[in-house]
């Protein structure tokens, strides 16, 4: 098992350090990560809660989950890969998709069309 379990329901205005607060007696926290929205800047709901060994993880897990922080009941489970969407190279500038069940695809190009009108003006 990996050290990183997710935390979903916070609350919208939620901080990372009082997530890190909640989370701190089950072991050493190494970071908080929680999801903003682009556009909106705002909390998405969810974050990530990595601790410096599984067994602190797992007891994270089996105690936080249904409790509540910062007035809202929170759901704890591990991290776990979406399998679907598979994964991405970013450090290597990899703009592939790889998933279990296919080979390396490149992405679908899409073709734009650009149309330049130029309007001629003289004088007389």
């Amino acid at each position: 098992m990996e050290n990183s379990i997710y935390v979903g329901g916070l609350a919208y205005d939620s901080k990372e350090e009082v997530v890190k607060k909640a989370f701190v007696e089950y072991g050493d926290v190494v970071s908080v990560k929680i999801m903003y929205d682009r556009g909106s800047g705002g909390s998405r709901g969810f974050g990530f809660v990595t601790f410096k060994n599984s067994r602190a993880a797992m007891n994270a897990i089996r105690e936080m989950n249904g409790n509540q922080i910062a007035g809202r009941t929170v759901r704890v489970n591990e991290v776990r890969k979406n399998r679907l969407l598979g994964f991405r190279d970013r450090e290597n500038g990899d703009k592939r998709w790889k998933t279990k069940w296919t080979r390396w695809k490149r992405p679908k190009k899409s073709s734009w069309t650009i149309f330049l009108f130029a309007t001629v003006f003289s004088r007389s």
